[in-house]
């Protein structure tokens, strides 16, 4: 009872998995299934027409007695044995070839509803960690987020899923091949079927608290390994300056071992039944034969010899098979709780309010304080951004200059004091960006690989004359000109995270970005702090002149004469 109340919660699991990944999922799920399922039908008959094939064929003196025959000679007093023997023939090749048919059908059917399945995982997945809160991402390990959106995904397709559908399948198969084995031979199919079900039972009940340990140290060793490379990766001009690369192959390769171990041993446990159950079932045949052989003719022998064998040949790899899927599963089990964890939490219902873009005129704190456990970073500040103003804000490590962005942002909620977006208490409950047409570079950059283009705009499709007229007005106001020439046009290759451009440039190329939207108010946090004074300069003159907002985070002193809007926080 206990193991049908797990299996059944098994399937509720999973099931809430397709329905909330895809639209149709539970439908398509369902129609695999259905598919796979007369799969095995038509297999079960095709084997089944076997035996009686081969014993008419080699025995032609028992047509006339086939009770088909009979049936057939009611139709047509004419047909002959040889008549009927043919269309036996064709028949049975007819189920055949329905079956493969029917086979390839569900291949393609199963494989299309799991990397659909696949896709939608990841995209849900992503979306989970994409809108948590700046406040979770900063608590978060990113390396983690990598394994879990695209690794683990990965391996509860790849390891549970694709293992699970191709279970169903086995166990309605060997429920037909029993059936018809009986009647073929009652006692023989009822002694082997106890021996495979009480060998391959144990092994499951044996196995089964190793295999859940080992689970669990797959997705440890799995998220070790990727964390050690990506990290590795970032500091790579760390590592090679200060020679630390034998100490990071060294860091790396615990984890890889211990993964590769933990593989090992689950190929290890899957395999080695069978080479044992392959002895067993040619003693079965060979005692079999031994039996039975003074008992009739060996010709007589042949069909049931050759229907047994068909039929054991077909039933191990299933038996097999099912070990193999089951013990598979165990394996990849904790899959299944990372992709539920994840789905279930980007369902989660958060209350928006209904906010509505307006026209950018002012942004202002009123005595607003910020404390974070229970240490203040700033307290009672206040201060007004006003349409066109270009503002500095300054201060030492420390002091609240990032705090204070995320709050202008919408990231942070103050702990006292009012913000007001054009005259009106603004709540913060939702990013700024959402109530105003903002543009925003931070210190971090990421660049994609790809042109110019499609890192300026992040869009396919880029070929329009107005996209055009617009790239190259950007490429004037954040002077790209070096970069245009540097990677070949503005359909110039540009590789990962802009390896092949310098820190200014990429600068550049992100400040163009921020610009594409035609942003009211440009928040700059440290966009500059890699270009000299004079190109640094040249862009903020063309900035401030065409009546864009500025809220800039900087260190360098000398932009103080450009404005007189200056906050400083100590």
């Amino acid at each position: 009872m206990n193991k049908i109340k797990q299996l059944y919660n098994l399937f509720k699991r999973l099931n809430f998995i397709f329905k909330n990944s895809q639209t149709t999922g539970t439908f398509k799920f369902k129609a695999v299934i259905t598919l796979l399922i007369f799969k095995s039908i038509f297999e079960t008959i095709g084997i089944g027409l076997i035996y009686p094939f081969i014993d008419l064929t080699l025995n032609k003196s028992q047509i006339e007695q086939n009770s088909f025959y009979k049936f057939a000679s009611d139709f047509n007093n004419s047909i002959q044995t040889y008549d009927f023997l043919l269309i036996y023939g064709f028949t049975l090749i007819f189920f055949f070839c329905l079956s493969t048919f029917i086979s390839v059908i569900a291949k393609v059917k199963a494989d299309d509803f799991i990397w659909k399945t696949n896709t939608n995982i990841i995209k849900i997945s992503f979306k989970k960690h994409i809108n948590d809160s700046l406040e979770v991402h900063k608590k978060s390990n990113s390396n983690k987020i990598t394994h879990d959106v695209i690794n683990e995904v990965h391996v509860f397709i790849n390891g549970f899923l694709v293992n699970f559908i191709d279970l169903i399948p086995k166990i309605f198969l060997l429920i037909f091949m029993v059936s018809f084995l009986i009647i073929v031979n009652t006692v023989v199919t009822l002694v082997s079927l106890i021996i495979l079900l009480i060998f391959y039972l144990g092994l499951l009940r044996a196995l089964r608290r190793k295999v859940h340990m080992m689970s669990k140290q797959r997705y440890l060793h799995q998220n070790n390994l990727l964390d050690y490379v990506n990290s590795s990766i970032k500091a790579i001009k760390d590592i090679k300056i200060n020679s630390f690369e034998s100490y990071f192959i060294e860091k790396i390769s615990i984890p890889a071992h211990k993964h590769s171990m933990l593989n090992k041993g689950v190929s290890i446990y899957t395999s080695l039944p069978k080479f044992f159950i392959e002895s067993f079932i040619l003693i079965i045949l060979v005692v079999y034969v031994l039996f039975n052989f003074n008992k009739n003719s060996i010709v007589e022998q042949i069909p049931m010899i050759s229907i047994l064998s068909l039929s054991l040949i077909k039933l191990l790899p299933i038996i097999q098979g099912m070990f193999t899927n089951l013990t598979r599963i165990r394996f990849n089990f904790n899959s299944l709780n990372v992709i539920e964890n994840n789905l279930k939490k980007s369902m989660q219902k958060t209350t928006k309010n209904d906010f509505k873009m307006e026209k950018f005129h002012s942004l202002e704190f009123k005595d607003v304080s910020f404390a974070y456990e229970s240490k203040f970073i700033f307290k009672n500040q206040n201060f007004k951004f006003n349409q066109s103003d270009f503002w500095l804000l300054y201060g030492d490590s420390g002091s609240g200059k990032t705090t204070f962005t995320e709050i202008m942002l919408g990231f942070l909620t103050p702990n006292s004091g009012e913000i007001q977006l054009n005259n009106k208490l603004w709540l913060n409950e939702e990013l700024l960006s959402k109530s105003i047409n903002l543009g925003y570079v931070s210190q971090d950059i990421i660049l994609f690989e790809g042109n110019l283009v499609e890192n300026i705009t992040l869009k396919d499709k880029n070929d329009d004359s107005i996209t055009l007229q617009k790239i190259n007005e950007l490429i004037d106001l954040c002077s790209l000109e070096d970069v245009i020439y540097s990677i070949g046009g503005i359909h110039g290759f540009i590789s990962e995270g802009g390896k092949n451009l310098s820190a200014g440039q990429k600068q550049r190329i992100i400040i163009a970005r921020a610009l594409f939207k035609d942003p009211e108010l440009l928040i700059l946090d440290e966009a500059t702090s890699a270009l000299n004074s004079k190109l640094e300069l040249k862009i903020l003159k063309k900035l401030i002149n065409s009546n864009t907002s500025i809220f800039m985070i900087t260190h360098n002193e000398n932009l103080k004469v450009q404005t007189d809007n200056i906050l400083v926080l100590k």
